[in-house]
Protein backbone atom coordinates (compact mmCIF):
# COMPACT_ATOMS: atom_id res chain seq x y z
CA UNK A 1 0.00 0.00 0.00
CA UNK A 2 0.92 3.66 0.05
CA UNK A 3 2.12 5.93 2.78
CA UNK A 4 0.03 5.77 5.98
CA UNK A 5 -1.94 8.92 6.71
CA UNK A 6 -3.22 9.67 10.22
CA UNK A 7 -6.49 11.61 10.28
CA UNK A 8 -7.85 13.31 13.38
CA UNK A 9 -11.47 12.62 14.31
CA UNK A 10 -12.66 16.15 13.39
CA UNK A 11 -10.90 15.91 10.02
CA UNK A 12 -12.49 12.51 9.46
CA UNK A 13 -15.94 13.94 10.21
CA UNK A 14 -15.40 16.77 7.74
CA UNK A 15 -14.11 14.38 5.10
CA UNK A 16 -17.20 12.17 5.48
CA UNK A 17 -19.48 15.21 5.24
CA UNK A 18 -17.72 16.44 2.10
CA UNK A 19 -17.78 12.93 0.68
CA UNK A 20 -21.57 12.91 0.93
CA UNK A 21 -21.94 16.46 -0.43
CA UNK A 22 -19.67 15.79 -3.40
CA UNK A 23 -20.89 12.29 -4.05
CA UNK A 24 -17.29 11.11 -3.94
CA UNK A 25 -16.82 7.35 -3.73
CA UNK A 26 -14.02 7.56 -1.14
CA UNK A 27 -12.46 10.01 1.31
CA UNK A 28 -9.24 9.97 -0.69
CA UNK A 29 -11.23 11.31 -3.67
CA UNK A 30 -12.29 14.23 -1.48
CA UNK A 31 -8.64 14.86 -0.55
CA UNK A 32 -7.57 14.66 -4.20
CA UNK A 33 -10.21 17.21 -5.21
CA UNK A 34 -9.08 19.48 -2.39
CA UNK A 35 -5.45 19.17 -3.44
CA UNK A 36 -6.37 19.93 -7.04
CA UNK A 37 -8.26 23.06 -6.01
CA UNK A 38 -5.38 24.17 -3.80
CA UNK A 39 -2.90 23.60 -6.61
CA UNK A 40 -5.07 25.65 -9.00
CA UNK A 41 -5.30 28.48 -6.46
CA UNK A 42 -1.53 28.55 -5.98
CA UNK A 43 -0.99 28.61 -9.75
CA UNK A 44 -3.48 31.48 -10.09
CA UNK A 45 -1.69 33.46 -7.37
CA UNK A 46 1.66 32.85 -9.07
CA UNK A 47 0.23 34.06 -12.41
CA UNK A 48 -1.13 37.20 -10.73
CA UNK A 49 2.29 37.94 -9.25
CA UNK A 50 3.90 37.57 -12.69
CA UNK A 51 1.22 39.84 -14.23
CA UNK A 52 1.81 42.51 -11.59
CA UNK A 53 5.55 42.39 -12.26
CA UNK A 54 4.96 42.66 -16.02
CA UNK A 55 2.61 45.61 -15.55
CA UNK A 56 5.20 47.43 -13.43
CA UNK A 57 7.80 46.90 -16.15
CA UNK A 58 5.70 48.36 -18.98
CA UNK A 59 3.55 50.90 -17.12
CA UNK A 60 5.62 54.00 -17.91
CA UNK A 61 6.22 53.12 -21.56
CA UNK A 62 2.58 52.16 -22.05
CA UNK A 63 1.44 55.51 -20.65
CA UNK A 64 3.79 57.32 -23.05
CA UNK A 65 2.51 55.35 -26.05
CA UNK A 66 -1.11 56.00 -25.05
CA UNK A 67 -0.40 59.73 -24.70
CA UNK A 68 1.18 59.78 -28.16
CA UNK A 69 -1.80 57.92 -29.62
CA UNK A 70 -4.23 60.41 -28.10
CA UNK A 71 -2.19 63.34 -29.41
CA UNK A 72 -2.38 62.01 -32.97
CA UNK A 73 -5.89 60.63 -32.86
CA UNK A 74 -8.29 61.46 -35.68
CA UNK A 75 -11.13 61.37 -33.18
CA UNK A 76 -10.43 64.19 -30.78
CA UNK A 77 -12.88 65.22 -28.11
CA UNK A 78 -14.36 68.64 -28.52
CA UNK A 79 -15.94 70.46 -25.60
CA UNK A 80 -16.98 68.87 -22.31
CA UNK A 81 -17.23 65.28 -21.32
CA UNK A 82 -20.17 63.24 -22.50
Amino acid sequence: MGIPFTIQSEDNRQLKQLQKLLGAPTKIDVLRRGLLLLYQQVEKERREIRWHKAVKLVRKESAMVNAQMRAHSRFKRVGGSE
